[in-house]
């Protein structure tokens, strides 16, 4: 149907709704994530992250570049959440691509109605209701903020450096299996996993999930230049390790996953302009409250 064929770049390139599209005359077929997947916490979701908005617009550069013959047709399931994850993704690579980068207001325009709400509110783990929504407008400033600050670049990238997010490291560290920790400002910001003591352990698997002792993370956050550790929750392991390597540790109680109180927001916020890099952990994971307080500090 009509309705479900969006042109994105004339003669170029269109992205269409529905699965089960195998050929078209004068159209190349093109489908993605493929093998990448976002591990969800409770029946939420969300747009790819760094890496694999790199990996997409890689692929879809190389698609176009092998099939100039043809029209590239980047088709997606019918969904909701397909649909919403992969205009993102196209809007991510008019940004990251393009001689003169396309703004997210003219991507907008581009994109038409296919631009509504990103994903419907969050529905957490522990509740049916949310007090958020975010739409795709939201994400595509936050990719264009970036590249104003030049945390990533445009295509093409030299090595495992994109802009100053080394991809290969990022994505060693954002595995729940390998620490489950995100640098999400640049030289500023950390968000990790909330550790646990484990004696002398340095992590243990339990009912399918991995948890990491205080001494697992000293040499990552070291390596990383942090000099401060804030909890955002009663801490359960021994904050003198991170103590003796240098690092001041911080508590700011909040109870997840409440938002936190004006008075805790502000302490935050005094604390992170005196500091250094920060790196913060709740009680839950670190895609709570940690990182609220981070994008509310940038």
């Amino acid at each position: 149907k009509a309705e479900d064929v969006l042109e994105v770049l004339p003669d170029v390139l269109y992205v269409a709704r529905g699965a089960g599209v195998e050929e078209v005359k004068d159209f190349h077929i093109f489908s993605f994530p493929g093998d990448v997947e976002y591990d969800p916490f409770g029946d939420d979701f969300e747009p790819m992250d760094l890496s694999s908005i790199l990996e997409f617009v890689s692929v879809l550069v190389q698609e176009i570049k092998t099939h100039q013959s043809q029209k590239v047709l980047y088709v997606l399931d019918k969904g909701h959440r397909q649909v919403a994850n992969g205009i993102f993704l196209l809007g991510c690579y008019l940004m990251l691509t393009k001689l003169k980068a396309v703004k997210p207001d003219l991507i907008r325009k581009a994109l038409g109605g296919w631009t509504t709400a990103l994903c419907s509110p969050e529905r957490k783990k522990w509740s049916d209701t949310s007090d958020f929504s975010l739409s795709i407008s939201d994400c595509w400033n936050g990719v264009w903020r970036a590249t104003t600050l030049q945390w990533v670049r445009q295509l093409p990238v030299d090595g495992p450096q994109w802009g100053e997010i080394n991809v290969p490291l990022f994505e060693h560290y954002r595995n729940p299996l390998n620490g489950d920790l995100v640098q999400v400002v640049p030289g500023k910001m950390i968000a990790f996993r909330e550790p646990v003591d484990l004696g002398s352990c340095q992590y243990t698997d339990v009912e399918g999930e991995r948890w990491f002792s205080p001494s697992y993370y000293t040499d990552v956050l070291c390596h990383l230049g942090v000099d401060t550790v804030v909890a955002l929750s009663r801490v359960s392991y021994d904050s003198r390790v991170f103590e003796r390597r240098g690092m001041r540790c911080v508590q700011l109680q909040m109870r997840d996953p409440d938002s936190p109180t004006r008075g805790v927001v502000e302490a935050f916020l005094r604390l992170a302009a005196q500091a250094g890099t920060v790196a913060v952990h709740c009680e839950v994971r670190p895609g709570q409250g940690g990182r609220g307080f981070i994008l509310l500090h940038r």
